[in-house]
């Protein structure tokens, strides 16, 4: 589970905005005044407010709350966050957080949360974007990212598919280049006087041989589901298949190559027609028949829904009493 966004529904059980925001925004400000969040500088979307929760892993929850259209938002308060870098520490610091806030009115909160955002991600580790084809059923739109070219060869490395705005999105991509890329970004935004120092730790970075990792990835938004009925979702990494290059060795070298370029470039199907008559066609047609035996859509799907930490996220069942000890009752026994 690679990202997860839930909503509370503060208009059902809180009442309107002007009986709980108020407090609530005061309860913030004292938490960053704390040094237990830190401002957030981003656009908060549908909200007026937005502020970055700290956790023991060093992860950053994204708390944005107080709605901006009265009439139709009924959920005043939205968490996201990241389940995989999550431990029992920093699930026990959220409900803290929030029991704090709203007292006994939170377990009914956190019962009636809605999820609008779901990711499901799965790493495919020793694998190479260049020697994957990916098939994903009922895509409307492919863009390609990050297409560098060689004297000897093309290496793409991101495959998007769906639209930005549709409701649900896949990307497979080589994860390993992705942390270059954030290591960089990192280095160029920080205020470090030395360059040479920066370009030192870069090159350590390039220079680490490190073992290469795709990530298939699958983003769901706009969703509106209770955390019961997350397993009435249709699996969409069953929508992908993939062949491998090491597939074609009974086909010429020139041929596979051929055949490669030409599945990137115009699909595996206009590829198969193109190949019609072709002599190696009954060759091409048995390489494309082997599936690889390491992907797993079930399971890798059942792992991610059926998650103890997810579970814990969304319920108080998976966290014991003595975490969720009120921050006033702490407060009295010191």
């Amino acid at each position: 589970m690679d990202k997860l966004a839930y909503s509370l529904p503060t208009a059902k059980v809180l009442g309107a905005e002007l009986g709980w925001l108020p407090g609530f925004h005061e309860y913030v400000r004292s938490a960053l005044g704390g040094g237990s969040c830190m401002p957030f500088f981003g656009a908060p979307g549908r909200f007026r407010y937005g502020v970055h929760l700290l956790i023991p892993s060093g992860s950053k929850v994204l708390v944005t709350y107080g709605v901006r259209d009265r009439k139709r938002q009924r959920y005043g308060v939205r968490v996201e966050c990241n389940p995989a870098r999550m431990t029992a520490s920093d699930i026990a610091l959220i409900h803290n957080f929030f029991r704090d806030a709203f007292g006994e009115a939170y377990p009914e909160l956190l019962r009636a949360c809605r999820i609008r955002r779901l990711d499901v991600a799965v790493d495919l580790v020793g694998a190479r974007l260049d020697d994957l084809h990916v098939i994903y059923s009922h895509a409307q739109q492919l863009t390609v990212f990050g297409k560098r070219m060689s004297r000897t060869r093309g290496t793409i490395e991101t495959l998007m598919f769906g639209s930005v705005s549709s409701s649900s999105a896949a990307a497979v991509y080589a994860k390993d280049v992705e942390s270059l890329y954030r290591h960089v970004s990192k280095f160029s935004s920080s205020r470090e006087q030395d360059d040479r120092l920066s370009d030192n730790r870069l090159q350590q970075l390039a220079s680490r041989k490190s073992q290469p990792v795709v990530r298939v990835e699958v983003r769901l938004r706009k969703l509106d589901l209770l955390p019961s009925e997350l397993c009435a979702l249709e699996n969409r990494l069953l929508r992908f298949a993939f062949l491998e290059r090491s597939s074609m060795s009974s086909v010429p070298p020139l041929t596979a190559r051929a055949f490669w370029s030409m599945c990137r470039d115009i699909g595996l199907k206009a590829t198969m027609r193109s190949f019609d008559g072709h002599p190696f066609q009954d060759r091409l047609k048995e390489s494309l028949s082997v599936r690889p035996s390491w992907w797993a859509p079930e399971t890798a799907w059942e792992e991610a829904l059926l998650s103890s930490v997810l579970r814990d996220l969304l319920t108080l069942s998976g966290v014991s009493g003595k975490a969720l000890v009120d921050r006033r009752t702490r407060e009295r026994q010191a």
